[in-house]
Parts: C-alpha cells; structure tokens; sequence
C-alpha cells in the first residue's frame, strides 16, 4: 500500500513537471507567420433573383482554403497541355429566342453584345447551340414532320423547319 501511494506521488510529481515544460517550450515558440496577402484566383458575374444585380462582373475576392480530406487529388500542371478549349456557350432555346425577338431593337442589341462580347463585363460567348425540334422551353410542342395520331410519313413528304423560323 506504501509503494503504491509512493508511486502516485512520482507520478504526479513528474507529470506536473512534464506539464510545466511543456508550458516553457510553449511560451518560447515564435507566433505563426502572418496570412499571406489574399488575391482573387477567380473572376465571376452575378445576377441575383430580385435583379439588383444583373450578370455583373464581381470584385469580391473568393477565399479557397486549404483543407486535406481523403479523395483523390488532381494536380494541375500548367506547362503541360493535352486538349484545347475552343470556346464556351449555351443552348439558346425556342423559348429563349421568342423572347429576344421580342425585345427592341436596342435592347437585343445590348443583350446580344453582352452575351457574344469580350470587351468590359461582356462574357465573350462563342458556341451558340440551338435545339433540334422543341425543346422543353418552347410554347408549343412539335417536331420537323408532325403528322395527325396514326399516320406516318416515312419519306419525309411534309418535313418543315417552318416552326423555328418563327423565332430562330
């Protein structure tokens, strides 16, 4: 029983000793360096859903943290090139199209600059695709050789792209 108080007593002893330590080398560690100054890596446009911003070019800096995790890594070496872009766009849908019809001419000419521009806050768009037949956004819905329920037209006698010269 004697050895056993003795031993708890080394014990607590030479753990508060360890513990002040720790507390010195810890007091005598220089502080972290400071944050490196922060730079944007992205530039980004916005619209917000109430419209008080419309599709314009941010400043905003967004921080990307460094954080470990468990997937796989893809490293990114700029020197090397295995595929070019040649460019980004969107699909311009029946629905879409009706309404830049519709817009003046001033207008469409503004929204149409600023879609396919590349000076100020244009977006530089340059692949435009268009739908095949209706797309899900189109007023109605048809096809380029719509036929009455049961009839077919296998040589394409009444194939018309009569629909989309409406608007596109």
């Amino acid at each position: 029983m004697f050895r056993t108080k003795s031993y708890t007593v080394l014990l607590l002893l030479s753990t508060l000793f360890i513990c002040g330590e720790c507390k010195k080398n810890v007091a005598n560690t220089p502080p972290p360096p400071p944050p490196a100054a922060v730079v944007n890596e992205v530039e980004f446009w916005l619209t917000k859903p109430d419209q008080s911003i419309l599709l314009q070019k941010q400043s905003a800096i967004l921080s990307f943290a460094n954080t470990s995790n468990s997937f796989p890594v893809i490293e990114v070496d700029s020197a090397t090139s295995y595929q070019i872009v040649d460019g980004f766009g969107y699909t311009l849908t029946g629905g879409s199209a009706y309404l830049i019809k519709r817009m003046s001419a001033t207008e469409r000419t503004a929204l149409l600059t600023e879609l396919f521009g590349t000076a100020g806050n244009s977006i530089g768009i340059s692949y435009l695709r268009i739908s095949i037949g209706a797309s899900d956004l189109n007023s109605s819905v048809f096809s380029y050789d719509d036929m009455p329920a049961g009839q077919t037209d296998i040589n394409l006698t009444n194939f018309s792209l009569s629909k989309d010269m409406d608007d596109l």
